[in-house]
């Protein structure tokens, strides 16, 4: 059997809309690397606990787990805040103990290790970059 050879027509005129899909996606990959660094080099550490798994509807019949965590701040406060990244099946389980990091101005936005993926940022990135240099080559070839 030959190889297989996919024919994709596209419109010179599509050398735009590529480009902006390509750029947004960039840029929501930019922020998660943002938002990631700042918790990391500005960020409290301070260990925790999953204390419950909230359950909403998610695609499908299946629901997204967002884990319920109590942690204390560095002066001592006692804390309650579900995680910002929902999975299915869950991530973590009730009891297990997490690290929490918080920034210090703002001790009610959290992130939980292992919550979030770096590998979905780069995958936002590589996408974007994708997108952008298709832009480049369908502006390229137009007559």
């Amino acid at each position: 059997m030959g190889p297989v050879v996919l024919t994709v027509f596209v419109s010179e005129d599509s050398a735009p809309t590529f480009g902006a899909i390509g750029l947004f996606w960039i840029v929501v990959a930019a922020l998660m690397l943002w938002r990631r660094r700042r918790y990391r080099f500005k960020g409290v550490t301070v260990p925790g606990r999953v204390v419950a798994l909230r359950g909403e509807s998610g695609e499908g019949d299946n629901p997204v787990y967002y884990p319920v965590v109590d942690y204390r701040t560095a002066d001592g406060r006692p804390m309650r805040r579900q995680g910002s990244m929902g999975a299915y099946p869950a991530r973590f389980t009730v009891g297990q103990e997490v690290q929490v990091t918080y920034l210090s101005k703002n001790p009610e936005r959290i992130q939980i290790r292992g919550e979030g993926s770096v590998l979905l940022g780069g995958i936002f990135g590589v996408i974007g970059v994708a997108c952008l240099c298709a832009a480049v080559a369908i502006a390229a070839t137009a007559p």
